[in-house]
This record gives C-alpha cells, sequence and structure tokens, in this order.
C-alpha cells in the first residue's frame, strides 16, 4: 500500500487498437494509440504518473477506445510489463 510511480511498456503493431488504462477506476492516462504501419514494436517505457496503491487487490483495467484510421481493425492489445517505482 501506498503511493508509487507507475510505467507501462506496450507492443505496437498494424492490428493494434487505440486504448485507455485505468487503476482502480481512476483514469492514468489519455487514450494511447498502439497502431505502427509495419512490424512489432515495443512502446519503450511510459509514466502513467503517481499512483495510490491499497493493501489487496487494486485492478487495471485497459479499455478498447477505438483504432487508429489506417489500422487493420482487430483492436488488438499487448502488456510487455508494469513497474513500480517509490515515489518517496
Amino acid at each position: 500500500a501506498g503511493e508509487h510511480f507507475l510505467h507501462f511498456a506496450g507492443t505496437k503493431a498494424v492490428d493494434y487498437g487505440i486504448h485507455s488504462i485505468k487503476l482502480n477506476g481512476k483514469t492514468l492516462a489519455q487514450p494511447i494509440d498502439f497502431f505502427q504501419p509495419t512490424g512489432v514494436s515495443h512502446t519503450g517505457q511510459i509514466n502513467l504518473g503517481k499512483v495510490s496503491l491499497k493493501k489487496g487487490i487494486n485492478s487495471l483495467t485497459v479499455k478498447s477506445t477505438g483504432t487508429h484510421r489506417n489500422s487493420i481493425k482487430n483492436y488488438m492489445f499487448g502488456l510487455d510489463f508494469l513497474r513500480l517505482a517509490p515515489a518517496g
């Protein structure tokens, strides 16, 4: 339990969608577009900001909000890792 910085890394490809990310019901970032025109790549580490975690179960929700106009419409999402860093 406590305050942490939450970092995220995902996958980008031609059939990946646009997604929003929430932790315990709180939106962490504007929707992120995971489309890229060719190949598959890593997003790199994205800082989702300072979060407050409670003892016990915390809920991470990823919601598809659409796709890039040039994507193959599969709305895919790939989570490579989450990383917590102390906020204090």
